[in-house]
């Protein structure tokens, strides 16, 4: 792994009232990532994440008291990633797939419980670094923007008033699901009669018998966007003790389009275009404009906020606002670029009894041919699309003690409203027999309906206590007990199982995946006093030079677990779902009784009876919590009149604690309850020296 970054900035001065400033940046990466198992197995791939950014800025008194800044800046992206070795579809009997020779490597064959085979990515690495399975894949992202901010002193008034324009552009070359997956879950070696506790993947595996299957062309697309925003505030100083902020924002984010329209929109609303879909070129006769779906024009924040100074050493703050979000965070594959004609996804999900999938027998011929392909995939946005928003509020006090140091305590909270979700509103209910004849829309697979569905909450008490470096020595303690609530997992959360029930979404609201309830952390740094300009030793010559320069730092943190949710190892009620286990008792064990071993407790959760979803509900416990505590020390050595040295050495993780993952939470898994992986490294040590002049 090698990573090269790049900086160049200048700076004028154009006269008494005008400067400007330019920089560019550029990174170049190049990433050989190992996979867990050798070749053929998995195979080792490549990833290259570019970048490059241009900066100009221009700033201009226009008088004493009213100042003028115009930006503009220009982002470049690129994801390059690709798979070692040779395309190995023929050698090893896999059928149906997509003939396109840059996609080397095989399949991927995930099999429950164990390491999945053929071409997935790298595997658990000590150093986080970018790569998945979706090879190969070349995506682009570009950004245009112009700002300018203009501000005016007025008596008690500072006003600011300015404006952000953007495109943003998206090109997007990826793999997705033309690399088949082929899933093994171990539902047909299972007893028919005594479905619980029998059944083994790789007995599914070694028969070939596929729980699932996936299979799509390879996704090409540019879709662009144009936003405006633009804000007005006025920080007003009512008298010396109170400040008043007041302000209010207007985002205007269009609908993505895509360049040459290659994209369509399958509609749910009510009416004579019910289920069909749209192209672009028909949009007429739906009344949709060329991006397939509505713009959000009543995109207001207001901003409220105060600074009260109730005595010489207290103040009390507060503040309220509304922030808009944006669709950024949906990735390529449930864009409206993904759909047919364009992009054909199939998805074969077996019953219980009979797989639709027998991997000797690879994938129907029709399975990627848009004028024959049998239930494809297809993604539906509503004609509303309103964005995003969180409604943000805080109140806090804050203390000078004696010592230099300040103490703070607070409430903070938000409310966040219309987070878009993806929820495939094409699963039947729960019963025998095939999947795909008892979906509520026949002639298509699943209908992934990504809309504003979910709403969440955070509440959080928060203390701190700060020293302000002070004769060599600042310190920083905080401590927050809060609590967040949501409805879904975000686009991108790969440990939150799906819901069972896609019409019943108030059954998924539950602890947030992020909901940490407590978190210290306690952070210093400590200059000796010793050589010149200290306090001790500052005029001799020998103590300066043994005990001077020389600095300590370091941060403790502890923290509270993450939740988790107990899913089924198999689709109990045969819906095409993840399913749920019935929840029999509360599901903790005690401290006394919980290892990494046995995290929680197996027999609270148990198979439902019959085609059931289970009423186990989302994230109800929670895996371990995380201690750890980073230290560095260096030494600033003097080089003449006008250089210096620093060497520094840092340790991460000092007591080399193990901060362990989630458990193994699927019913049905060998490795149910025991948790597996570490979400951050061992201890690390490494030694820098930097010369300044």
């Amino acid at each position: 792994m090698y990573a090269n970054s790049y900086n160049i900035r200048g700076d004028h001065r154009l006269g008494a009232k005008d400067s400007i400033f330019g920089r560019y940046s550029a990174s170049n990466n190049d990433n050989t990532l190992p996979a867990v198992l050798p070749p053929p197995a998995n195979d080792t791939s490549i990833s290259s994440p570019n970048a490059q950014s241009v900066a100009v800025s221009e700033t201009h008194a226009l008088s004493g008291t009213r100042l003028n800044e115009f930006r503009f800046a220009f982002v470049r992206t690129q994801m390059l990633q690709t798979a070692s070795g040779v395309r190995r579809f023929t050698e090893f009997g896999v059928k149906g797939a997509e003939e396109d020779p840059a996609i080397t490597g095989l399949p991927t064959v995930p099999i429950t419980n164990y390491t999945s085979l053929g071409t997935t990515g790298p595997g658990d690495l000590p150093i986080a670094a970018s790569g998945g399975g979706n090879m190969p894949i070349d995506k682009v992202g570009r950004i245009w923007q112009f700002i300018d901010n203009f501000s005016w002193v007025r008596n008690r008034h500072t006003i600011k008033v300015g404006f952000d324009i953007q495109q943003v552009s998206m090109y997007g070359n990826v793999t997705n699901s033309a690399r088949p997956q082929f899933a093994f879950n171990g539902v047909y070696t299972q007893n028919p009669q005594a479905r619980p506790g029998t059944g083994h993947p790789y007995g599914d595996f070694l028969l070939g018998l596929t729980n699932n299957t996936v299979v799509a062309t390879r996704s090409i697309s540019e879709i662009r966007q144009r936003i405006l925003q633009g804000y007005v505030q006025d920080d007003w100083k009512l008298n010396n003790k109170l400040t008043l902020n007041l302000g209010v924002r207007y985002e205007l984010s269009r609908p993505f389009v895509e360049v040459n329209d290659r994209q369509s929109n399958f509609l749910l609303e009510p009416g004579q275009n019910f289920a069909k879909l749209i192209l672009v070129k028909d949009r007429g006769q739906a009344g949709l404009d060329r991006s397939l779906i509505g713009t959000d024009w009543n995109n207001f924040a207001p901003r409220v906020g105060f600074a009260y100074q109730a005595t010489g050493k207290t103040v009390v703050r507060g503040g309220t606002g509304v922030f808009y979000g944006r669709d950024e965070n949906i990735g390529i594959g449930r864009r409206l670029t993904n759909n047919p004609p364009y992009f054909i996804q199939s998805r074969f999900i077996s019953g219980q009894i009979n797989p639709s999938i027998v991997f000797k027998d690879g994938l129907p011929a029709n399975a990627l041919d848009p004028a024959k392909v049998a239930n494809p995939d297809v993604n539906a946005h509503p004609r509303s699309f309103p964005m995003a928003y969180v409604m943000q509020w805080n109140l806090n006090v804050q203390r000078e003690l004696p010592g230099s140091l300040v103490v703070q305590a607070g409430y903070t909270g938000s409310g966040t409203k219309k987070l878009l979700y993806v929820n495939n509103v094409n699963l039947p209910t729960p019963g025998p027999g095939a999947i795909d004849v008892r979906r509520p829309i026949q002639g298509v697979g699943g209908v992934f309906y990504y809309a504003p569905l979910v709403n969440g909450t955070y509440h959080a008490l928060l203390g701190k206590v700060e020293r302000r470096f002070r004769a060599g020595l600042s310190l920083l303690a905080s401590y927050t007990y809060g609590h967040a609530i949501d409805g879904g997992k975000s686009n991108n959360d790969q440990n939150d199982p799906d819901p069972p029930n896609s019409r019943d979404l108030r059954l998924n609201k539950g602890n947030s995946n992020y909901d940490v309830r407590q978190r210290f952390v306690y952070s210093g740094v400590y200059e000796l006093p010793f050589g010149k300009g200290k306090a001790l030793l500052a005029n001799n010559a020998v103590g300066s030079a043994l005990a001077g320069g020389w600095q300590f730092s370091g941060i403790f943190s502890t923290q509270t677990g993450q939740p988790f949710t107990v899913s089924m190892a198999t689709d109990n009620s045969n819906s095409g779902s993840t399913g749920r286990p019935d929840r029999t008792r509360e599901g903790s064990l005690p401290a006394s009784r919980r290892d990494r071993a046995m995290w929680f407790d197996l027999g609270a959760f148990v198979t439902p009876s019959g085609f059931n979803y289970g009423n186990s509900g989302r994230n109800i416990l929670r895996g371990p919590g995380q201690t750890n505590l980073d230290f560095s020390v260096a030494r600033m050595f003097t080089l003449g009149e006008r250089a210096r040295m620093q060497f520094r050495g840092e340790i991460f993780n000092v007591a080399n604690t193990p901060q362990f993952g989630l458990p193994n939470a699927s019913v049905g898994s060998a490795q149910i309850g025991i948790i597996g992986s570490v979400v951050s490294p061992e201890r690390q040590i490494q030694l820098a020296l930097k010369i300044l002049w």
